[in-house]
């Protein structure tokens, strides 16, 4: 049953979707000619399901039954992006209207407590992120894995949800996409291991196994996964400060990149078009370590979302060449990244939210006060 508050928080999620509605008609007058590229390079890839097909055949062949159903009605699909023409513009709705239903649903589970800063997030992500959910993309496929995790979790089976989120990224990763293998691997150490200590030790090992294979051939893949030719459509490429090609530098490089990915401020100085998905970037780093830091004081779905955002953050850092692939690959968690920041109270005072029982002391300190005085 639907009260007035579920009824007025579902217009608000209708008015966001409609955000996104018209900036998608409007981003092929505005953005880079090229925009598309990616898009076309999918549907026109040949099929292929095999271990190590590559992220354009595997992808091709999953979304294969959306891309055959639009070809039969005369969408003129495997010319896409070519013109803009109803066609085109009909398949953006269709994968507009497969991401927003998911997270329709997500959104009637998980009901947000709007404020201003919720509120501009959900413009971002709804709005302005259609330029990337409304089109045919790679990050649709993990996508539905992050979603169908969260249905499992709803349901109750809480352990199994994540369970099959690690397998589903992992078995995508053997597909072709391989930093969908780290983000699992680092997703079961921080959800399995407590003790920090443990962590960092574990990662030490890992990094001395990076020394170990760092001239064998499989750190060609890290390497192909920043091809010099998208440096053409791309205004936001990260240059490393540091030679790439030597141990010292390819590591600190990545640690670097880490921190520029939290915390993406340099875009600035390119130019203020990217303030909204800097800000959103910022709310959504701030939140995730306000999480991590008091995890006792937040539910466990929402830990589990802020430790999804993080490892899927350290994948990035270690394969993505630029600050827009980031942005558009993190629609693969949005379910997570919307249960993280759905109803947070933004006390950004050193980064921390104050116990309830921390909340009730002080609230009987200013009781006995206002005694005194009176």
């Amino acid at each position: 049953m639907l009260d007035k508050r579920k009824i007025n928080l579902l217009l608000f999620f209708f008015l966001f979707a409609l955000v996104g509605v018209g900036y998608m008609i409007l981003n092929p007058f505005i953005n880079h000619p090229k925009f598309y590229q990616d898009s076309l390079m999918i549907v026109n890839s040949s099929r292929d399901i095999s271990i190590g097909a590559g992220s354009y055949k595997t992808t091709s062949f999953l979304l294969a039954p959306i891309t055959d159903s639009l070809d039969l009605i005369g969408a003129n699909i495997y010319s896409y992006g070519q013109r803009y023409d109803l066609g085109f513009f009909f398949t953006n709705g269709v994968y507009m209207i497969l991401f927003l239903i998911p997270m329709m649903y997500i959104w009637m589970k998980k009901m947000p407590k709007l404020n201003v800063i919720n509120v501009f997030c959900f413009l971002v992500m709804f709005g302005l992120y259609s330029a990337f959910y409304g089109v045919p993309n790679k990050d649709f496929i993990p996508f539905v894995f992050s979603f169908i995790s969260l249905l499992f979790y709803f349901k109750g089976f809480k352990k199994t949800s994540i369970l099959l989120l690690v397998v589903l990224m992992s078995y995508y990763a053997a597909l072709g996409r391989f930093y969908y293998a780290l983000f699992a691997v680092c997703l079961i150490l921080h959800l399995t291991i407590k003790r920090k200590s443990v962590l960092f030790i574990l990662y030490g090992i890992g990094i001395a196994l990076c020394y170990v294979m760092f001239n064998t051939s499989v750190f060609q893949y890290i390497y192909l996964a920043r091809p010099s030719n998208n440096i053409d459509i791309t205004n936001t490429w990260i240059d490393y400060p540091l030679n790439d090609h030597v141990f010292s530098g390819f590591i600190l490089n990545r640690v670097l990149e880490l921190v520029r990915l939290f915390f993406p401020v340099e875009l600035l100085i390119k130019s203020v078009n990217y303030i909204p998905f800097v800000v959103f970037q910022l709310v959504t780093t701030v939140v995730t370590f306000k999480v991590l830091r008091n995890k006792k004081d937040y539910n466990p779905l929402e830990v589990v979302s802020a430790l999804v955002v993080l490892t899927f953050t350290i994948s990035q850092a270690i394969f993505e060449p630029d600050f827009g692939s980031y942005f558009r690959h993190k629609i693969s968690i949005f379910p997570f990244i919307y249960i993280l920041i759905r109803s947070h109270e933004y006390n950004f005072k050193f980064l921390r939210k104050k116990s309830p029982e921390k909340k009730k002391a002080k609230k009987g300190i200013r009781i006995f006060r206002k005694r005194i005085v009176w």
